[in-house]
């Protein structure tokens, strides 16, 4: 996918029909309705996405979480147009095929990012070990790297930057090397849709 596109998608996606839109409304009705127990398992699934890790012991609770969702109208409506259990459970293991990697670091981006503001509130209200500070950390080294694809770098500046009040307080050496990029993207000669995100992302 083009970063024109990208943004094509972001502008329309709140309108669209689609695999990705039902699966986000899936995912905020689960944390709605079970966020003391989904979050931890959303929360490593994030992790396993991004860094490409193996979470496959997970595979008992997160099929018996599974059986339990059936009845809920979001989880039938995706359902119904994509193998949801093939998708929630391969989610666990680790992809072993490098094309298909940075799509699964760009989903990974995209959850955490939209659901910032569940997933502080649940790192702040409860007793949660999760490292969010080092994923942060893991993010911006993926997105300093040179070879980044410009879509990943698009969407891991638009989710660290819906962190930004949380890295103001908790971790500065992780924010200003986000700026640095941000302006990067600005003044040196990349796509618009780039320069757009750097935008949106020094604004916040």
């Amino acid at each position: 996918m083009e970063p024109n596109q990208f943004i094509s998608d972001e502008e329309d996606e709140a309108n669209l029909k689609s695999l990705r839109n039902i699966c986000l409304k899936l995912i905020s009705h689960l944390i709605e309705n079970f966020s003391i127990r989904f979050l931890p398992m959303l929360l490593n699934l994030i992790e396993q996405s991004i860094q490409n890790l193996d979470f496959s012991h997970q595979l008992g609770s997160l099929d018996q979480f599974y059986n339990e969702l059936q009845n809920h109208s979001e989880f039938q409506e995706a359902s119904q147009i994509y193998d949801i259990k093939a998708l929630f459970l391969s989610s666990a293991y680790k992809c072993t095929f490098h094309s298909h990697i940075w799509r699964q670091k760009e989903a990974g981006f995209l959850v955490l990012g939209s659901f910032a503001e569940d997933i502080l509130d649940y790192q702040n209200n409860s007793n949660s070990d999760f490292e969010l500070e080092g994923l942060m950390k893991h993010i911006l080294s993926q997105i300093q790297n040179e070879n980044v694809e410009k879509i990943v770098l698009a969407r891991g500046l638009w989710c660290l930057s819906k962190y930004s009040m949380y890295l103001e307080k908790k971790n500065q050496d992780i924010l200003f090397p986000l700026c640095k990029i941000s302006i990067d993207c600005l003044i040196q000669n990349k796509e618009p849709a780039l320069k757009l995100i750097a935008t949106k992302s020094t604004s916040l």
